[in-house]
């Protein structure tokens, strides 16, 4: 027991202090099939939704669920925001991070994990680096993040578990404090809820910054916005997907249904890295769909089915979404809360190269290390479709995004099949499928002129004889040769036309299934 709950728990049945370990990690994929080198990288996730409330031997140990951002002494009443701002670096052979390069790359397709840096050398008594008990002193705000996972026993530490919330401040009871004393036969569970914390509006926000171009100073690069449009609507939303709330762990049929005082212990003096009676209880997640959501019961591969090949792909500079009224199902990343079952390896599962699993999955099972989704032109440009491997549908300022918009026939079920644009309450959506093919194909003739010469063309042609020949093109299909403008104008009559019509055709399309 460290002090000064030791002189406060003295000659009572409490000989520990109750912890709670928590760690943010980010997964980075490189669609592309070159290598991406980034500088100053920066993720932040800002405004955390999670609450927690302890049970101890059937009694609740806060008279509410307590968020994340208020298990600190100095932000009880929730008055500030909590931060975990990673900064992503390449480390050293010895585990440690390269704090003199700011620089690292991603093969091609190469999918990599990142984790905050703790020093697994320190312990309780040494904790200065990771013990977040005070909000101000912004521990989770800057931190070194290297490729790798060291696994659920590392993470920042803190005990001020019930935050102004704890049901009595009787020492004799185990209580000091925000925190909660144990005893070696306590039955201990938890339940914890997703919550819409009131500074951040309702919304959870991921932001990448790097340093773009010559430039020294990091800008925001890309945006993932979750938007729960009101203060319970992000628990409906996960409990409208077979989640019963609050969430429980270990889960009320499980045998048995809590976890013994003394299943917990490790002293104070131990080292981090020889941290083993953790339990891991909870993941909350923002992750990018890939084919495998929706399949499995556990839904460690993703809650919701969908189509990430067409429109719901993660590939984009920022994303905002209405996660209740326009459903993540539609959107390109989903969020959730689950339960895990005592150690996150099926859900955070990890090569010795330190890299993760996506594409075809989050898992080991069905994910994979390395994916490509887009081939950048290398050589001249052969045809126009060949630009949907520049993803532009994924550098729109518009929602909603496509991921192969060019030469398909999608609608997306964002917008009514009926129109080009649309405007909602989150501002104007266009159907950039439609849009694309208008500009690439249809809004002008295009026709290579170069000469049919070689093995390969019976008979060959020159530039000048192709050319005459698509004069006579032209006049066959009843368009003057100095008619371009009213070629236009047929093109884009007949198309539009064909909008509203075609689509309906592709009922597939309209909505993907949900699951879960």
């Amino acid at each position: 027991m460290h002090g000064p709950q030791d002189g406060c728990f003295r000659n009572s049945r409490f000989d520990y202090d109750l912890h709670l370990l928590y760690a943010p990690i980010v997964t980075l994929h490189n669609p592309y099939n070159v290598a991406l080198e980034f500088t100053s990288l920066k993720v932040e996730f800002i405004h955390v939704p999670f609450a927690l409330k302890i049970w101890r031997s059937g009694q609740a140990q806060s008279a509410d669920f307590i968020p994340l951002e208020q298990m600190t002494v100095d932000n009880q009443n929730g008055q500030q925001g909590k931060v975990f701002g990673l900064n992503l670096r390449t480390k050293n052979t010895d585990g440690t991070p390269d704090y003199n390069s700011i620089t690292f790359k991603l093969l091609p397709g190469e999918v990599k994990m990142f984790s905050p840096y703790i020093n697994p050398y320190l312990n309780y008594l040494q904790r200065g680096e990771y013990w977040d008990i005070y909000l101000g002193a912004n521990k989770t705000t800057d931190m070194p993040a290297i490729p790798g996972w060291p696994g659920d026993g590392v993470g920042f530490d803190c005990d001020w578990l019930a935050g102004n919330q704890l049901v009595n401040q009787d020492n004799s009871d185990g209580h000091w404090g925000g925190c909660i004393g144990l005893a070696w036969d306590d039955q201990i569970y938890v339940e914890c809820i997703p919550v819409s914390l009131p500074l951040g509006n309702n919304k959870f926000v991921i932001n990448m910054s790097a340093s773009v171009g010559a430039s020294t100073t990091p800008t925001i690069v890309s945006s993932i916005e979750m938007d729960y449009e009101s203060p319970t609507g992000l628990q409906s939303f996960i409990g409208s997907n077979g989640v019963t709330m609050p969430m429980r762990y270990p889960k009320a049929s499980a045998v048995p249904n809590y976890v013994l005082g003394h299943q917990l212990v490790d002293r104070c003096n131990d080292m981090v890295k020889d941290i083993t009676r953790q339990k891991a209880f909870a993941l909350l997640s923002i992750q990018a769909k890939s084919t495998s959501g929706g399949r499995d019961s556990s839904n460690i591969d993703g809650r919701l089915a969908t189509k990430p090949w067409c429109f719901a792909h993660a590939n984009i500079g920022a994303s905002t979404q209405k996660v209740v009224s326009e459903h993540s199902a539609n959107f390109s990343h989903e969020i959730d809360l689950q339960i895990l079952p005592g150690s996150p390896d099926d859900w955070i599962d990890i090569a010795p190269q330190d890299r993760g699993n996506f594409i075809s999955g989050h898992t080991g099972t069905n994910g994979t290390k390395f994916g490509i989704q887009y081939e950048l032109p290398l050589a001249p440009l052969q045809t126009l479709a060949s630009l949907n491997g520049a993803n532009p549908g994924g550098s729109s300022g518009y929602l909603p995004r496509f991921a192969q918009p060019i030469g398909n026939s999608w609608a997306h079920p964002l917008i009514s099949p009926s129109k080009l644009l649309e405007t909602k309450t989150g501002g104007n959506y266009l159907d950039h499928s439609f849009l694309l093919n208008l500009a690439l194909y249809d809004g002008f003739y295009f026709s290579g002129l170069a000469a049919q010469t070689g093995p390969f063309y019976t008979p060959s042609k020159t530039t000048e004889e192709r050319s005459r020949q698509d004069d006579g093109l032209r006049q066959h299909r009843g368009v003057a040769n100095d008619g371009w403008s009213l070629q236009r104008q047929l093109h884009l009559g007949v198309r539009l036309e064909g909008h509203a019509r075609i689509h309906p055709r592709f009922p597939s399309s309209v909505q993907p299934t949900q699951q879960g």
